[in-house]
């Protein structure tokens, strides 16, 4: 997500200076590869570059790429392909036995900016979206290589298609990665010629609410922040509750606990950390955030300190845990990587927070059986078309 702020925020700033660019963006992987399709890359005309498709080993040779593409005028798709053993000897050396596929496209500011607004909205309005991008046409349909299409969660939908007989498929492409909260590669076959796109699902930023704005607060938010991660705090305390303390914050709310259902209004994607080092007022929030719909709640401090929680919730308010309130509270938070630290304790907190939010395990990745990527797919398989 910092890398859509970052991308976003250069786009806007090249338009009002008039100058073009290029975006560059993964369209489609084999193999091992350190970015998924998705990933986007900005290359100012005098070479800047904004985000990033590869961990630093394609950018430089993308670069003097991406410039001859701002010179011709017109998008093309690129193909790095490293799974060759000559690779190492006569290619770019990497080693990395992936293949990936970019479609880089020129961007002049007083034309088509529709890409970036799309993106924007997703951000504007904090709702998901489905977004395809038509990077290889064939036939009767080669006319709509580059071709857009952008479906809201509320069905809203919006194209640069014109009306071609394949829009209606590749707005229900969109339509599926919306219900299934997946980005792929896809082929489509129609009368008269083939088109292959990449539809992506389009999340909006995460959205943590920390309640508690003490010492080890601090890194959490300043951590998430550099996620690109969207933070509000809150505390009841005012000295605690201050803009200047958590820069890196969204929102930063003065209130009690019995003050909050009033003031914050939750989501099913939203991430809850509990860390107010009071136990009634830990008590008090989790109760009703229990009733809430999020996905997580993160409860700091030791797990006879949540047990005790829990428990007299149970006896004295009759409050009845069900499995998912089980599988949503993490208490005590955390991974387990020996945090001691408040920045420690941080990191051990938003690591749990990233794997809740992938439906990963945290554990290590040499134990992981099958590819590290969801879908990777073996470059031995791969056959470029």
């Amino acid at each position: 997500m910092k890398d859509l702020l970052d991308i976003l925020h250069a786009a806007r700033r090249f338009r009002q200076e008039g100058r073009p660019f290029v975006c560059v963006t993964v369209v489609k992987t084999s193999g091992s590869t350190y970015r998924r399709p998705g990933a986007r890359m900005l290359v100012s005309e005098d070479g800047r570059l904004t985000g990033a498709v590869s961990g630093g080993c394609l950018e430089e040779d993308v670069a003097v790429r991406a410039r001859q593409t701002l010179q011709e005028g017109r998008p093309r798709l690129v193909t790095y392909d490293t799974t060759s053993e000559e690779d190492i000897l006569w290619g770019m050396g990497l080693g990395c036995a992936g293949v990936t596929h970019l479609w880089m496209e020129p961007i002049v500011p007083d034309t088509d900016f529709s890409l970036f607004d799309w993106l924007g909205r997703v951000i504007e309005e904090n709702t998901p979206a489905a977004l395809a991008t038509v990077f290889a046409a064939s036939g009767n349909l080669s006319d709509l290589s580059g071709a857009r299409g952008f479906l809201t969660a509320g069905g809203q939908w919006e194209s640069t298609l014109s009306g071609s007989p394949a829009e209606e498929a590749i707005r229900r492409r969109c339509q599926a990665a919306l219900e299934e909260g997946k980005t792929r590669s896809e082929k489509l076959a129609l009368e008269g010629g083939k088109l292959e796109m990449l539809v992506e699902f389009l999340h909006p930023p995460v959205s943590l609410t920390i309640f508690g704005g003490g010492h080890d607060a601090l890194p959490v938010v300043a951590l998430a922040a550099q996620l690109g991660w969207q933070v509000t705090v809150v505390d009841h305390r005012p000295a605690y509750a201050c803009r200047e303390r958590f820069p890196g914050a969204k929102a930063v709310l003065l209130a009690a606990p019995e003050e909050v259902p009033e003031k914050i209004q939750l989501q099913p994607a939203s991430l809850v950390l509990l860390m107010t080092h009071n136990y009634l007022h830990d008590k008090a929030l989790l109760r009703w955030l229990l009733s809430t719909p999020v996905q997580y709640i993160g409860l700091l401090g030791p797990w006879r300190r949540s047990e005790r929680l829990l428990r007299e919730l149970q006896e004295e308010e009759g409050l009845r845990l069900s499995e998912q309130d089980r599988q949503r509270l993490f208490a005590p938070v955390g991974v387990d990587i020996g945090a001691e630290t408040p920045e420690e304790i941080a990191l051990s907190i938003l690591a749990e927070m990233q794997a809740v939010i992938r439906r990963r395990n945290a554990g290590f990745l040499r134990e992981r059986k099958g590819p590290i990527h969801e879908g990777a797919k073996s470059a031995n398989r791969f056959k470029i078309i």
